[in-house]
């Protein structure tokens, strides 16, 4: 896994952090019941359609807009928490 493999208009480095928190909830899940993460695996082994978050030029490939990113990770987040 790594952090930070994107772009963003503002404050990547929050962003990175709250990769890094969910690295680390994904990893703590998965030691304590495996079985509660397959949903994760799932999605991670999906293409991820809202890559570019509507920027098309391939220069744009890792980009990511801040707010819709940082909401995407905090479901994502809330969804570990509920499990």
């Amino acid at each position: 896994m790594f952090a930070g493999l994107f772009d963003a208009s503002v404050k990547t480095w929050e962003l990175v952090e709250r990769q890094a928190e969910l690295m680390a909830t994904f990893i703590k899940t998965r030691d304590k019941n495996y079985a509660n993460v397959e949903w994760f695996r799932k999605l991670k082994s999906t293409p991820d359609t809202t890559r570019g978050q509507g920027v098309v030029a391939t220069r744009h490939f890792l980009y990511r807009e801040y707010f819709a990113y940082r909401r995407q990770i905090s479901r994502l987040l809330k969804r570990f928490r509920n499990t």
